[in-house]
């Protein structure tokens, strides 16, 4: 059996200068631990536009930080928009 973990990103208000910072700090800890026991798998979405359900717009960004923290933990997108004035259909198709 495989154990993973997913991440959202979701931040409800009241919003106050730094809890993005500190959810996105404590996401990348969370991913470290993970990896240091054993976890096999990180998730992250993709969500534009929704305030507080998801801070996450661009998930390759936070899995590359996520990348130079862990060693063996695979890390990849749960949710990838396809519309391609987000993402080119040449892009998501990609291996």
């Amino acid at each position: 059996m495989k154990f993973g973990i997913f991440y959202e990103h979701q931040l409800p208000r009241p919003w106050s200068e730094g809890r993005e910072l500190k959810l996105f700090q404590d996401a990348l800890s969370q991913v470290e631990l993970a990896d240091k026991l054993g976890i096999d798998t990180a998730w992250e979405v993709e969500h534009h536009f929704l305030e507080e359900y998801s801070h996450s717009s661009a998930p390759e960004v936070f899995l590359a930080a996520a990348s130079q923290r862990t060693k063996n933990i695979r890390l990849g997108h749960g949710i990838k928009l396809m519309p391609p004035n987000y993402n080119s259909p040449a892009r998501i198709a990609e291996p």
